[in-house]
C-alpha cells in the first residue's frame, strides 16, 4: 500500500464519513465502513430475525400449511380453554398472553403449542398440548416423549394431559429414602 493511501485511511482524507440508509429501519447514519448496512446492532439483529421469520414462512420449515396459518394453534388453545394444560395459567382469549402471570422481567408469560412426539408434521390434536412458556421449556429440558419413563418431578403427580390423551409412559421407580418403594 502506498504512503498516500495509508495516510488517507488514517486521517480520513479521501475517505470521508458516508451517509447511508439503514437497510432495516431506513434511518440515515454516518459511517466510514462502506460495507456497513445497519445503523445499530439492534437493527442488524432485527433484520436477521425478520429474514429468519420470512424464511420460515416461505419454506416448509417442518410445519404444515395449516400450522403456519395459525388454525391448528387456535383449535388447541380453544380445547385447552386458554389455559396451560400443565400448571393451569390462564391466557387472554384469542391471544397467547397470560392474564396475570409474568416472567422475571415483568412481561406476560406466553402460551405455546407443543408437539408431544417432537414431530412438527404430526398435528393431530392428541399430539399437541397447550403450555405456558415455563412448562414448555421444562418439557424440552426433560426430553420426555410418550413411551419414556415419567420424570421424577412428575412421579406423584402425572400431568392430566398425559392421562387424558392415554399416552404410554413408564412409571418412575425411585426408591424411598428408607429402602421401600414409594
Amino acid at each position: 500500500m502506498s504512503k498516500t493511501k495509508t495516510k488517507q485511511l488514517f486521517t480520513g482524507k479521501g475517505n470521508p464519513n458516508r451517509t447511508k440508509k439503514c437497510e432495516h429501519c431506513s434511518n440515515s447514519f454516518r459511517t466510514r465502513n462502506p460495507n456497513k448496512k445497519y445503523c445499530s446492532r439492534d437493527c442488524k439483529k432485527s433484520a436477521k430475525n425478520a429474514r429468519l421469520y420470512q424464511k420460515m414462512l416461505s419454506s416448509d420449515y417442518g410445519y404444515p400449511n395449516l400450522w403456519k396459518r395459525g388454525l391448528i394453534q387456535e383449535m388447541v388453545r380453544l380445547r385447552a380453554n386458554h389455559r396451560c394444560e400443565q400448571c393451569d395459567i390462564e391466557f387472554h382469549f384469542g391471544t397467547n398472553l397470560a392474564v396475570e402471570a409474568s416472567n422475571y422481567l415483568g412481561k406476560p408469560i406466553i402460551g405455546t403449542c407443543h408437539h408431544i412426539d417432537m414431530n412438527k408434521q404430526n398435528c393431530s390434536m392428541r399430539n399437541i398440548v397447550y403450555l405456558c412458556q415455563r412448562c414448555h421449556w421444562m418439557l424440552h429440558l426433560l426430553h420426555w416423549k410418550p413411551g419414556m419413563m415419567i420424570p421424577l418431578r412428575w412421579k406423584d403427580n402425572i400431568p392430566k394431559w398425559i392421562i387424558e390423551r392415554d399416552l404410554d409412559y413408564i412409571p418412575h421407580k425411585q426408591q424411598s429414602l428408607f429402602g421401600g418403594e414409594s
